[in-house]
């Protein structure tokens, strides 16, 4: 979700399954209330989706257009899942314009940057490095 507001202004999450009790409360956890627009159920199981996306995708883009009459302008893959239903996050940002985040690459490109951005002297190894290969001689 910290995501989306780098993306725009204000966002809903698309999931396809009722999200466990406390989306809001996690949103307000880390101020992001003001910008959160909604939550949308987009009607099918995920398991049904990674199978068979062909059968869903229609009715997913038109969840995702209701989102954006709603005010947002970024959506975010509520079910971790999702992101792995052949070519979904792709598809959607082609059919409606705006940016589509991906929680499972958001989440690691997350984990690189703190990673790569640790000194080696906070105790923790940072970025891998190379060598220094200059010969002597």
């Amino acid at each position: 979700m910290l995501a989306a507001v780098q993306l725009g202004e204000r966002f809903s999450v698309l999931s396809s399954d009722p999200t466990p009790p406390g989306l809001r409360r996690r949103i307000r956890g880390i101020g992001l209330e003001a910008m959160f627009v909604s939550e949308t159920l987009v009607g099918c199981p995920v398991a049904e989706l990674v199978t068979d996306p062909e059968r869903h995708i229609a009715g997913i883009v038109e969840k995702a257009r209701l989102c954006l009459a709603q005010g947002a302008d970024v959506l975010v893959l509520g079910c971790l899942a999702m992101s792995f239903a052949p070519g979904l996050p792709e598809r959607l940002r082609e059919a409606l314009g705006v940016p589509i985040v991906n929680p499972v690459f958001s989440g690691l490109r997350a984990a690189e940057a703190a990673v790569n951005s640790r000194p080696a002297s906070a105790g923790m190894p940072g970025p891998a490095t190379r060598q220094n290969t200059k010969r002597e001689g």
